[in-house]
């Protein structure tokens, strides 16, 4: 396998190699058109032209697990404290949280919440100052919806109302939670040897997924799509809230991913001594623009090779940017998998869909968007 950044100049299908080499990428942010990186041992990158190069910044030493950013201020969490930049990392301070190892970081302006080595931490203005909690479990991940914070430790996910007044422990309290991702009143949960569980009641219950037999070390919701990075798995998405799964490691193999980025229609992963992967989003799903004339209505075509075993091609056009969905149902009407739900540009598209996991039969796919929907059958044969 090679090593080092890998970037893609032709939508994903193959792999350069550019000069981040033989590093450990724990997290990725994007912060404006800067991609910063943190580092085993060697601190945070940064890139300002989309992972093409890097340029190690002045936080050239430490572990760096955890990053996050408010406006032009990063916040990089160590195993040597929290360092602050305000100049999108041209100049780095430590604040008066040191000698703490910083596993997560959550920030809502200039309140800051950190998961550390003993529990969890929070400013309210910018790092300046740090109040520790009574709150005593090991902070691993860390996510917020509005003023609720959710911390992911070793015994579970705990829940603060209101910023972290008090802590009440969710319902997955078993669990070793190294990764938090949260859309809307779906939460995302990655664990260790148990895979990725979701709620879709803010915590209230949780779904084990059917990934259930693996480490999640990061795990990202990007358009009802959920991306999890796995320990020597590499990464797996659902695109229906975690009912199935599809491994997404060509090129990359079986890498240890513990940062996911989406950026600029692009996903980002960091990789175990192997830096940080980029793939075209598009292409990751199974999708693929096929042409950019732009169609004088939306349009649905037959399905090819139809009958189909496994595999065969949902070709579509669109005919003015807005948000698509392309399901697939049974004979019965009965939602079988969503296959996109998402913004498009207008253009002529194509999706591989892979019916390895049906039964043979017959099987219908609706493309529907605003003003506008059809339906057409296919058959599979096995």
């Amino acid at each position: 396998m090679q090593t080092g950044l890998l970037r893609s100049t032709d939508g994903g299908s193959t792999w350069g190699q550019s000069e981040l080499h033989n590093v450990s990428s724990y997290c990725l942010i994007n912060n404006g058109t800067n991609i910063f990186t943190g580092t085993g041992g060697y601190g945070v990158y940064k890139s300002s032209n989309n992972g093409l190069n890097w340029t190690q910044t002045s936080l050239n030493t430490y572990n760096i697990p955890s990053l996050a950013y408010n406006g032009n201020t990063i916040y990089a969490g160590s195993d040597n404290g929290v360092y602050k930049s305000s100049d999108n990392g041209l100049n780095w301070i430590l604040t008066p949280l040191n000698n703490e190892i910083i596993f997560s970081f959550a920030v809502n302006g200039e309140n800051v919440y950190a998961g550390g080595g003993y529990g969890f931490l929070s400013s309210t203005n910018g790092g300046l100052n740090w109040t520790q909690t009574a709150f005593n479990e090991i902070g691993l991940s860390l996510a917020l919806k509005g003023n609720d914070v959710y911390i992911g430790t070793y015994n579970g996910i705990f829940l603060s109302i209101n910023n972290e007044a008090t802590w009440t422990a969710t319902s997955l309290n078993n669990e070793s939670v190294r990764s938090l991702a949260i859309s809307g009143n779906t939460i995302a949960a990655g664990t260790d040897f148990n895979g990725v569980f979701i709620s879709t009641n803010s915590g209230n219950t949780w779904t084990q997924t059917s990934l259930n037999d693996k480490d999640i070390y990061s795990i990202v919701i990007n358009n009802n799509v959920i991306y999890a990075g796995t320990y020597e798995n590499g990464i797996y998405l659902s695109s229906d809230n975690g009912q199935t799964w599809l491994q997404k490691n060509q090129g990359l193999g079986p890498a240890s991913v513990y940062g996911l980025l989406i950026s600029d229609a692009f996903i980002y992963s960091g990789v175990e001594a192997n830096s940080v992967w980029k793939r075209s989003i598009s292409e990751i799903i199974g999708i693929q623009q096929i042409s950019s004339i732009v169609p004088q209505t939306f349009m649905l075509k037959q399905n090819y090779p139809n009958p189909f075993n496994p595999n065969t091609n949902l070709e579509f056009g669109i005919s003015k940017l807005g948000f698509v969905s392309l399901k697939v149902y049974d004979m019965l009407g009965m939602e079988i998998k969503t296959l996109l739900n998402t913004n498009l540009s207008p253009g002529q598209y194509k999706y591989q869909f892979d019916g390895s996991g049906l039964s043979s039969g017959v099987y219908f796919y609706k493309l529907e968007t605003s003003g506008f929907n059809e339906v057409k059958k296919m058959t599979l044969l096995k």
